[in-house]
């Protein structure tokens, strides 16, 4: 369902126009969150096509459905420069969401676990760090970031479970995944 955060996201917030592609992938992604079944998706496209911004569509629908959503980064800089760009296109939504990665101070940690656990933190923005969370096996919306300059990838492969990322020579965004 579309509901109030995407809506006023899309409406006031976007800070461009979407391309016609990545308003058929958000509309597929919306129709397989709507199914019940596990989703796996891989969107690939090149450096500055807008993969983050679908990402952070995703997720909006997420949270319009009552779930919180994660986005896994390989590295903490990259998981900082995603943290960024979410401050600045969410910075006038009421959209409670941190960075979590293994350079996060004991106390940070410990707020961001109770919002996760009380409902309140709905996005968490991080490093492999994610995966020692109980959040992480209960959200229901997990995209995982790999770093490629040339693609990205919203989806698992069929043999890699996503709390166990495969590691190859070729680094890929992973996984949006609806369970």
């Amino acid at each position: 369902m579309v509901g109030d955060y995407f809506n006023d996201f899309y409406k006031n917030h976007l800070p461009f126009p979407l391309t016609n592609a990545q308003k058929r992938v958000i509309k597929e992604i919306r129709k397989d969150l709507g199914s019940g079944h596990q989703m796996n998706r891989l969107l690939q496209g090149d450096v500055g096509s807008g993969k983050t911004i679908v990402a952070l569509m995703v997720m909006l629908l997420a949270l319009d459905n009552g779930f919180q959503a994660c986005l896994m980064a390989p590295t903490e800089i990259l998981a900082t420069q995603h943290f960024a760009t979410l401050q600045e296109q969410l910075k006038d939504m009421n959209i409670n969401f941190a960075l979590l990665t293994g350079s996060t101070k004991i106390a940070e940690r410990r707020k961001i676990y109770a919002g996760l656990a009380d409902g309140t933190m709905q996005i968490v923005v991080g490093t492999h760090a994610l995966i020692a969370t109980s959040f992480w096996r209960g959200a229901k919306v997990k995209i995982l970031r790999e770093n490629r300059d040339s693609s990205a990838h919203f989806g698992d492969d069929r043999h890699t479970h996503p709390a166990h990322p495969r590691h190859d020579a070729i680094r890929r965004p992973r996984c949006l995944q609806n369970r």
